[in-house]
């Protein structure tokens, strides 16, 4: 071990000509050879004590030193487990290039069996010390480590394992990019190199992301979903078929499957980066569909009925408005999608599926499908097609469904309320001839709901009086006091006496606008009978 002291001595003064001397002497051949483990961990602590002395040329001179060592001297499973286990010494001080240029002299020299089951840890080593790099070196760091896997692929070509291994990384790679605002405006450049890497290695990147949804392994799935969104969104932009979609399958189970993936980008309603990328996305999809070519059997399939739940939480619970309002456009057009027969059935299951609660989704969703089915019933009679006629009884079978709940609340669900009497409103507007049955078979169902409606409006109408005098009262006594409540271990503020008036106010005039909804009914039901 005295040449080991005499290096380190050289080392601790700097002295890198007298240091050069010793470790070019050929008499201590063997000595590097045998003690090649302490080497390595000599020259990356004095790598690391360098970088921070800003002692750049002795920096290089060690590296060179280091990864000659590496290749000519040293065995590749040994040398490796020192490098792993003092990694933060090159990397904490920023010598990314040199580590990535080591594991790679190692692997190089190692055979399939050592890199696949030593590349995780590498792997991991990445993900942790890429999201602690400025973003000025950012782009150069992820090229060196493409370039690395590149040199890996072509020496070891025919394993699938390897492959796999890699493409799980990049893409949780490029979720980390893709998040990482201050890349811009290097990140699409970084992005784009990432993606033609995983496709290179991956033939088809249809089939790439089914296998990987399937995989039962810890694998960061959000960042799948976000990768296929991207490629959706880019080969928008394309001549060609970027994900280069099987022929073999029908557009609908390809559509299914990508939606499966995607549908995870709703999940957190308030990040709206995964909302908008999902939306997006499944936008540029549905194009790739006809209208009109969707059954109702496609309602049986999971990820669509998912898929269009997530579009209706998305519509009404996003936390921005563009999304908000983007989901309720993908909406229509993917109702559009389905046969009339199709969109029948799609309006009665979710709407036997919404009918359960009464939360302010489900009002939301309820209110929505009335809407949607208006435009069916309507177009259906201007079509004179018998679908939505009495011999069909289609009607019916809704009406039964939305007709006969006698739980509603006039004011809360006031949005569901107006849907149904404005549907009614409509059918009766338009058919003068009774072909629908709705003077006939639907008449009592229409008729009883009409009642019910009527009653709770004026139950509901005595009671806002009262309160608006009540509150109208206490206004005119005294001041008000800011007052806080907490809702949920939050502390809010209540609503002041006027903000209450404008509100009982406006449940007043919702009252009033579903007596006047009433009233008409009734006097197109009088109009038909006079006639």
């Amino acid at each position: 071990m005295e040449v080991y002291g005499t290096l380190e001595k050289a080392l601790e003064q700097n002295d890198i000509k007298n240091f050069q001397t010793i470790y070019s002497n050929p008499e201590n051949e063997n000595f590097k050879f045998e003690f090649s483990w302490d080497l390595a961990l000599l020259f990356s602590t004095y790598i690391n004590k360098y970088s921070t002395e800003n002692r750049n040329e002795s920096v290089d001179f060690l590296k060179k030193i280091n990864q000659h060592l590496c290749e000519l001297y040293a065995n590749p499973k040994e040398i490796y487990l020192v490098y792993l286990e003092n990694s933060e010494l090159l990397l904490k001080s920023g010598n990314f290039d040199h580590f990535i240029d080591l594991m790679q002299t190692i692997f190089l020299k190692s055979n399939i069996k050592f890199l696949t089951s030593s590349l995780q840890s590498i792997f991991s080593l990445f993900n942790k010390h890429l999201s602690q790099i400025p973003s000025s070196t950012y782009q150069t760091l992820v090229e060196l480590v493409l370039t690395f896997l590149t040199t890996l692929v072509q020496r070891f070509n025919e394993s699938v394992q390897l492959k796999e291994m890699m493409t799980t990384f990049l893409i949780e790679l490029f979720k980390h990019v893709y998040k990482n605002d201050l890349l811009d405006p290097k990140k699409e450049l970084i992005i784009d190199k990432t993606i033609d890497f995983v496709k290179k290695i991956n033939k088809n990147l249809f089939i790439l992301i089914i296998k990987f949804e399937e995989r039962k392994s810890e694998f960061d799935k959000t960042a799948l979903s976000l990768f296929t969104s991207y490629i959706l969104v880019k080969q928008s932009k394309l001549d060609y078929d970027y994900l280069n979609f099987p022929k073999v399958y029908q557009n609908i189970f390809i559509f299914c499957e990508i939606l499966k993936t995607l549908n995870r980008l709703f999940n957190d309603l308030n990040n709206e980066l995964f909302v908008n990328s999902g939306l997006l996305a499944t936008k540029l999809l549905t194009e790739r569909l006809d209208e009109k070519a969707l059954t109702e059997e496609y309602l049986e399939l999971g990820p669509l009925v998912e898929h269009f739940e997530s579009l209706f939480r998305t519509s009404v619970h996003a936390q921005f408005e563009s999304s908000r309002k983007l989901s309720n456009q993908i909406l229509k057009a993917e109702f559009n999608l389905f046969t009339r027969t199709a969109r029948f059935y799609f309006i009665k299951y979710f709407y036997n599926f919404y009918s359960k609660g009464f939360e302010s989704l489900n009002i939301y969703v309820l209110s929505y499908l009335m809407y949607l089915l208006k435009e069916e019933v309507n177009q259906s009679i201007n079509l004179n097609e018998d679908f939505y006629m009495s011999k069909k009884s289609n009607l019916k079978k809704i009406f039964a469904l939305a007709l006969g709940s006698k739980k509603l609340d006039v004011v809360k669900e006031s949005s569901l309320v107006i849907s149904l009497l404005s549907l009614i409103r409509l059918i009766l507007l338009k058919d003068k001839t009774d072909k629908t049955g709705i003077h006939s078979q639907l008449k009592s169902q229409v008729t009883g709901f009409v009642h019910f409606i009527e009653s709770c409006c004026e139950e509901n109408q005595t009671f806002y009086s009262v309160e608006l005098k009540k509150l109208a009262q206490e206004s005119e006594k005294c001041a008000e006091i800011k007052k806080t409540i907490k809702i949920n271990h939050e502390v809010t503020s209540e609503p002041t006496k006027k903000e209450q008036i404008q509100s009982t106010e406006a449940s007043l005039q919702t009252i009033n606008l579903i007596k006047s909804l009433n009233i008409r009914i009734e006097e197109l039901y009088e109009e038909f009978r006079n006639k």
